[in-house]
């Protein structure tokens, strides 16, 4: 149940409900008692387009109906100016954040997005949600229930906040691979040019090496690094140039390598399979935080990247898709029509366990798809088994 502090918020005439915004809770929580009003964290908030979304989805209609040799793809710049965030908006949030003791940490007109941070407590006074703590078996959460409200005045300006609620997004889990001294091949399993020379990815075109020389491809993590070092090693034992990787913080993460779980190896392996098939590319990751805010505002600012400019974006991340976070699934939408408008293909891990898509610990017995997968503006990524030599390996984009 909310507090009384909190039905004395959403009971407030001056605050209207954000369209989109109900969330429930993970299934089985456990009340863990009230959130900590001083804790300092950040929320992205969304803004409208300049245009009509309903413009910008004609536009990437129009794009792809055409021959691929003839498509014109906007520019960063042309997408910014005609369907970026408006300034008078974002001045009007900026002015009211000052007024709840909050900062902006980002503002992007590109992206549409502003990051503002503050204390919990006052950014529940400027936005009133039922936040509390919770228990579950994926660990202690801090959970937003209902509907998010907003200031009457920021009624169809803002479309979505983010942030609030900090459960961590899932990520498919690949299979171990055996750490030899020897590298890849043998028990230590396979390199993903292996792959490459199964399904014939091409190599060269009209005589032109297909190496990805003058490309980008960015990747989307969220937790775990990878040692430099290490790259250096792996490539050198696979017999392929080392790519010029890039770490890029967003919300404040980092490429923080543990070499104590599971993480490092997902990074690690993202980085090798792209680097595997196309050395001469410049590999973006970007780096955000696994709750709330994060996984969105990564893509957001992989796609918005108008200086590294990826033209592919690997996404290894997801989880069931959650029919009651509209606001969240549209955001995502968005972010991909704009990607697409842009030329740029999004490359997304469909998910394991089946039709259920979540391990039998954490299943509800019901039927989910995968989100980021589900989307209908990006590719949807399985996995492949090869066998050799009674040596299985698998790995997921």
């Amino acid at each position: 149940m909310a507090s009384n502090k909190s039905q004395r918020r959403l009971a407030d005439s001056s605050y209207v409900a954000l369209p989109g915004s109900q969330r429930e809770l993970l299934p089985n929580s456990r009340p863990a008692g009230s959130v900590d009003p001083d804790e300092l964290t950040s929320v992205t908030v969304r803004v409208r387009p300049q245009a009509d979304s309903g413009a910008l989805e004609k536009q990437m209609q129009t794009i792809y109906k055409q021959p691929l040799a003839e498509r014109q793809y906007l520019t960063h710049e042309k997408l910014r100016e005609q369907y970026g965030a408006r300034s008078e908006d974002f001045d009007a949030i900026e002015k009211f954040a000052v007024q709840h003791n909050l900062v902006v940490s980002h503002r992007s007109a590109a992206e549409r997005s502003i990051v503002l941070t503050g204390k919990l407590g006052d950014l529940l006074n400027a936005f009133h949600a039922d936040v509390h703590m919770f228990h579950h078996s994926s660990g202690t959460y801090r959970g937003r229930r209902g509907e998010i409200f907003i200031p009457r005045q920021f009624a169809g300006v803002i479309t979505g906040i983010f942030g609030f609620d900090t459960r961590p997004k899932h990520k498919s889990p690949h299979h171990t691979r055996g750490v030899g001294s020897k590298g890849p091949g043998g028990t230590n399993g396979l390199a993903a040019s292996e792959f490459a020379k199964r399904y014939n990815f091409p190599t060269a075109h009209n005589g032109l090496k297909l190496d990805g020389s003058g490309q980008c491809i960015g990747i989307i993590e969220l937790g775990g690094g990878f040692n430099h070092s290490d790259l250096e090693i792996f490539f050198q034992e696979i017999a392929v140039d080392l790519p010029n990787v890039t770490a890029i913080s967003v919300d404040h993460a980092g490429n923080n390598p543990t070499r104590r779980g599971s993480a490092d190896g997902e990074v690690m392996l993202d980085v090798e399979v792209a680097g595997a098939v196309a050395p001469k590319a410049n590999i973006a990751v970007y780096f955000a935080p696994n709750k709330g805010n994060g996984f969105l505002d990564a893509i957001n600012a992989a796609v918005h990247d108008s200086d590294r400019k990826p033209g592919v974006i690997s996404i290894s991340w997801g989880g069931p898709e959650d029919p009651a976070e509209e606001q969240a699934i549209q955001a995502f939408h968005e972010v991909f029509m704009e990607a697409a408008t842009l030329g740029i293909t999004i490359c997304v891990a469909s998910g394991d366990h089946g039709t259920a898509d979540l391990d039998g610990f954490h299943w509800d017995g019901k039927i989910h798809v995968d989100h980021p997968a589900v989307d209908d503006l990006v590719l949807a990524c399985g996995g492949t088994h090869l066998a050799s030599k009674a040596v299985a390996y698998q790995i997921l984009p």
